[in-house]
């Protein structure tokens, strides 16, 4: 575990780096720039900073869906990792509103069945049973 914990810090460390020198060169709201924002935020959340990512994410979400979108995919895999992130740090109920709208804006954009749908649905499904407890 503790190698996985280093790796996450220096994946995490890198990924800080790249955003910084995607948005001196290409602009902050360049979409490859947003891509490594939310690769930044995946790998501090790995480093169990959850907050910390939880807040990166809601930034993230907020200039994809101006620069891409709501209904983007790239939009729907953010809002889905931002909601997770919500129930981690505490608040269940918040993470089950948020994935029932993500999950019916990604059955509406790309389908029932998508695989990405089917895995929003079941994050709904965990959280929804979290926040009864």
């Amino acid at each position: 575990m503790d190698g996985e914990a280093g790796a996450g810090q220096r994946a995490s460390s890198l990924f800080a780096s790249v955003v910084e020198d995607r948005t001196r060169v290409l602009g902050a709201d360049h979409p490859d720039t947003l891509v490594s924002r939310h690769n930044y935020a995946h790998w501090v959340a790995a480093t169990g900073d959850v907050a910390t990512a939880r807040d990166l994410f809601a930034a993230v979400v907020k200039d994809r869906t101006r620069m891409l979108g709501a209904d983007h995919p790239h939009t729907l895999v953010s809002r889905h990792s931002h909601a997770v992130l919500v129930g981690a740090t505490g608040d269940p109920a918040w993470a089950r509103d948020l994935l029932a709208a993500v999950a019916a804006d990604h059955a509406r954009a790309l389908g029932a069945s998508h695989p990405d749908t089917l895995r929003i649905r079941e994050s709904l499904a965990q959280w929804t049973d979290a926040a009864r407890r």
